[in-house]
């Protein structure tokens, strides 16, 4: 009988070994989701802010959840130096606003926010130029690409679609620039 207990203790023991190095002791913890590109909450919070100071929150809401998108897809289509890049450009973000503004960037109001942006961005050569030239491509790729807009927005069409020989489009039609 004691060798079924010691059996089933060490297979406890080797269950624990094994699943120690996953539980993390560090104080700021990193974002799991992605293999490879983590970014700390910090981060994650300044990308969130940025996202939304590009392309303002307006009838879709936080839930298009953009910045996690961006985030995404400079994991998938960004080499490491790029990866590197984009972090070292939302750091550099981050101290441009303290310098020039004396609080954090997500202490901004959106018309400091909008100034800021657009003086970093209006520069190059910079890697914070890069970082918010990449942000805003992929902010708006998802934005465009997105459910709200494909439904509500611009309402997609399966093929063949609708046969318009002669119509007027007025101001406030809904027309899909996809199709």
């Amino acid at each position: 009988m004691q060798r079924r207990l010691a059996l089933k203790n060490i297979g406890a023991l080797g269950l624990g070994l094994v699943l120690f190095p996953a539980c993390d002791f560090n104080q700021e913890k990193r974002v799991p989701a992605l293999p490879g590109f983590n970014l700390s909450p910090a981060q994650l919070k300044l990308l969130k802010e940025v996202v939304s100071a590009i392309l303002p929150a307006g009838a879709a809401g936080e839930s298009l959840q953009l910045h996690a998108f961006v985030q995404l897809m400079v994991n998938d289509c960004c080499s490491e130096k790029e990866q590197a890049a984009f972090i070292s450009g939302l750091e550099e973000l981050e101290m441009e606003a303290k310098k020039q503004n004396s609080k954090p960037f997500t202490k901004l109001t959106s018309a400091e926010k909008e100034e800021l942006l657009n003086r970093l961005f209006s520069g190059t050569g910079k890697s914070v130029h890069e970082f918010l030239k990449l942000s805003k491509h992929y902010a708006v790729l998802g934005f465009m690409y997105s459910e709200y807009v494909m439904t509500k927005e611009m309402p997609y069409t399966l093929v063949p679609g609708r046969y318009g020989l002669c119509e007027t489009i007025e101001g406030s039609s809904k027309i899909n620039i996809n199709a």
